[in-house]
């Protein structure tokens, strides 16, 4: 089929370019609102190339950057869009560079790739089954801070990365001290007890 050259017709539904004011079409029911504070984090967080940029065209620029390694899902956007892992479900997991075979079951679930609204909920990733998982994630993830990021979170990714890359030597089941108390449910690790000394 021959292409006329000319855009498609698909109404005021549809944008084209990241003007800001053609955003104001976007469809409402899709579109990301951030909260106050949300916002206020973002401003705190951003690249300074992408302060006053509306919040929608940041979270499109996000989905279609080059940098995005990962699976740029809108809920994990917008947990991206204001550094938002203190609600407990945003894990760094998420930022793990997607493969091929991710990014066809990405498009074969029923997730919307289009739905930057709140309706679209996170979904839990599986924690790391090793640190090279951990290491690849954070690596993913500070790629993506490198373009959207001011220099202060780049630094605390490449802090990260160099952190947990330093306990390379030890062995993989010795990785997983920091994911303890996930594993065990939120619980408190069980305590050995100290044998009584004798008077």
């Amino acid at each position: 089929m021959e292409s006329s050259g000319k855009l498609p017709n698909w109404g005021d539904n549809y944008v084209f370019s990241f003007d800001d004011d053609d955003y104001r079409r976007v469809r409402p029911q899709v579109a990301f609102r951030p909260s106050a504070t949300q916002h206020r984090v973002h401003l705190s967080v951003i690249n300074q190339r992408y302060k006053g940029k509306n919040a929608q065209v940041i979270l499109e620029m996000m989905q279609h950057s080059d940098h995005v390694l990962f699976l740029g899902q809108p809920p994990v956007l917008r947990g991206a869009f204001d550094f938002g892992f203190n609600g407990g479900v945003l894990s760094v997991m998420h930022f793990r560079e997607a493969g091929l075979l991710d990014r066809v079951r990405a498009m074969e679930s029923s997730a919307s790739s289009t739905d930057f609204s709140e309706r679209n909920v996170l979904r839990p990733v599986a924690a790391a089954s090793s640190r090279g998982e951990l290491v690849n994630a954070l690596r993913s993830f500070h790629i993506f801070g490198s373009q959207f990021y001011n220099q202060l979170v780049v630094d605390l990714l490449d802090t990260a990365t160099m952190f947990v890359d330093r306990y390379r030597g030890l062995r993989e089941t010795d990785a997983f001290w920091m994911e303890t108390n996930d594993l065990l449910g939120g619980q408190e690790v069980p305590q050995v007890p100290q044998p009584s000394r004798s008077t």
